[in-house]
């Protein structure tokens, strides 16, 4: 049985677990952290840990299930420099046919920090384990309610410790309903990258 991590706004500390305590992402190389813990839960990474994690060749494969059907994302990073990064984005059909891209995106790590960064008021994180075809791992499971019109939206993301960047398991329901599912397929390191002489200036 996990143990939730409840989030305590005056102290933004999680306590009460089993495990070794996980403490919010920050500290001295995330100075922005203490305004940005005003409003907001302890985020799952720093952006150094996301910049660390996602070096140049980084791919990943996500499978997102919507109600209209299934897409398949590819991720491919192709430059990274201390601030930001570029990310390659091609989307095929469920039988693999690209139906978008490839496109190019420039990101912060900041930025992609912040895609993370959920109202403390609604936002409640507990210790989990998780399996997608990926793989399976060790998680804290941040689940966020929210309101659109009437309905009540839970969205549950599950962010592995050991992968910083996006989580790597995400549903959304509504009541009972399920009405978007993301999990990672893929994260691998191509072998022909050469994430050490990466520069986005070099054009």
């Amino acid at each position: 049985m996990r143990h939730c991590l409840p989030i305590a706004l005056s102290t933004l500390t999680l306590a009460g677990c089993a495990r070794a305590p996980v403490q919010p992402a920050g500290a001295p190389d995330d100075p922005q952290l203490e305004e940005v813990l005003q409003a907001h839960a302890p985020p799952p990474f720093t952006p150094a840990e996301i910049r660390d994690a996602m070096p140049v060749g980084t791919h990943l494969r996500i499978q997102n299930t919507a109600p209209e059907g299934v897409t398949i994302a590819d991720w491919v990073v192709t430059a990274a420099d201390d601030d930001g990064v570029d990310i390659r984005y091609t989307i095929e059909d469920a039988d693999g046919a690209i139906v978008k891209g490839p496109t190019d995106q420039h990101d912060t790590w900041t930025s992609l920090r912040d895609h993370a960064l959920f109202p403390v008021s609604s936002t409640r994180i507990d210790e989990d384990d998780v399996s997608v075809p990926a793989g399976s791992w060790d998680a804290l499971r941040y689940t966020v309610t929210r309101a659109r019109g009437d309905a009540q939206i839970v969205d549950t993301f599950w962010f592995a410790p050991e992968l910083p960047g996006p989580p790597v398991r995400f549903l959304s329901r509504s009541g009972e309903e399920e009405i978007f599912v993301m999990e990672l397929l893929l994260r691998e390191q191509l072998p022909e990258s050469a994430p050490e002489s990466s520069d986005l200036s070099s054009d």
